[in-house]
């Protein structure tokens, strides 16, 4: 953290140290929630490098944690830093949560500030937007938490386990401080998920995960990089694990398939109990973007719902679509229950765009 920030000029002039702090602040505001920009990466050809903007991030503790909010760890992840905010917040531990931008949404400020304020982040907010702060803190998986003393890293740990073995690393800092500080046992509610599977939707393969087979037609080219099709309905007795079985007009681009044919459909099978899926409303304003959710040959018991599940009369299971985020869609599947079809019954109305569905166990 002693590298110094490359030399800005303006106006043919270079910056002092303090102009230069001011413009960088100045620059980065936006992708910040809560307070002024803390710091800023620098790359030279050794690296990436933190430069620090505020004097308040070199003092005392601070928790950093880095996860991505389009995948099922996101949840888990909020969930303990509200918990570890609640512990911690009063014996000098400061807070702030980095958010990965998988997708291009990721990066519009408006919308991570609804998605912010929708699930409640404790403490403070930036946006990876140019994945620097990934490169920067050597993330290889997510969630990852990195534990500050006095502007130095003093632990980091990525991973499933992260959320669990991060609060041992805290109360062994704040207890070599304070021998006799009292604090509460760890904390343990939730766990990742296991086996977790994403089906990516877009055209880019990304890595890890699974690329789909689209099954009943085929995308014809209309412009550079959108794609569209019509889609037949197809019979197979079983639609195997990574294919996706579409019905009617279909767009895709490099991040998503959206469709605006309100007799348009999906079919899978269910890689684990658990699924749900990334998307987003693609009509601005409107509260009537949905997905119904159907069973082949069964009813669908309210023992299986996600906290997100209404029953419409017409339709059954549904789930309400706006911002883009991860919608919980149906969980605690027995193995005979994993085939479903996904539909988009108002779709004329308010199009509908699927990034990816996600599996787990």
């Amino acid at each position: 953290m002693a590298i110094a920030p490359p030399p800005i000029r303006k106006k043919n002039k270079e910056l002092t140290k303090d102009e230069a702090i001011a413009q960088a602040k100045e620059d980065l505001a936006q992708y910040w929630f809560g307070c002024d920009p803390l710091f800023a990466t620098v790359t030279t050809p050794q690296g990436v490098s933190l430069f620090p903007l505020s004097e308040r991030f070199q003092k005392k503790y601070w928790l950093v944690s880095y996860f991505d909010p389009t995948n099922y760890s996101g949840e888990v992840t909020v969930n303990y830093v509200a918990e570890f905010y609640r512990r911690f917040q009063g014996l000098q531990v400061q807070f702030l949560s980095i958010l990965a931008a998988s997708y291009g949404f990721a990066k519009e400020r408006a919308i991570v500030e609804k998605y912010v304020k929708q699930v409640g982040i404790s403490g403070f907010v930036t946006m990876d937007y140019d994945n620097s702060l990934a490169e920067l803190f050597a993330v290889k998986e997510v969630p990852k938490f990195i534990f500050f003393q006095n502007g130095q890293i003093v632990s980091a740990l990525e991973g499933p386990y992260a959320p669990i073995t991060i609060e041992a690393e805290i109360h062994k800092k704040l207890r070599h401080a304070d021998p006799g500080l009292p604090l509460e046992p760890f904390y343990r509610p939730m766990t990742l998920p296991s086996n977790w599977v994403n089906i990516e939707m877009g055209r880019l393969n990304k890595p890890n995960y699974v690329k789909p087979i689209f099954i009943g037609g085929k995308f014809s080219h209309l412009k550079e990089r959108v794609t569209s099709g019509t889609f037949a309905a197809k019979n197979e007795s079983v639609i195997e694990l990574g294919a996706l079985a579409l019905t009617g007009a279909w767009h895709q681009n490099d991040e998503c398939i959206f469709t605006s044919d309100s007799n348009a459909s999906l079919r899978f099978t269910s890689y684990g109990s658990s699924f749900s899926f990334l998307a987003r409303s693609l009509t601005p304003g409107a509260d009537f973007s949905r997905i119904a959710i159907s069973l082949k040959g069964n009813v669908i018991h309210d023992m299986f719902f996600s906290k997100e599940i209404f029953v419409d009369d017409e339709w059954g299971p549904m789930v309400r679509v706006k911002i883009p985020r991860l919608y919980y869609g149906l969980t605690k599947l027995p193995i005979n229950m994993r085939e479903f079809t996904l539909h988009f019954p108002l779709a004329h109305q308010a199009a509908i765009a699927l990034f990816g569905i996600q599996f787990c166990d």
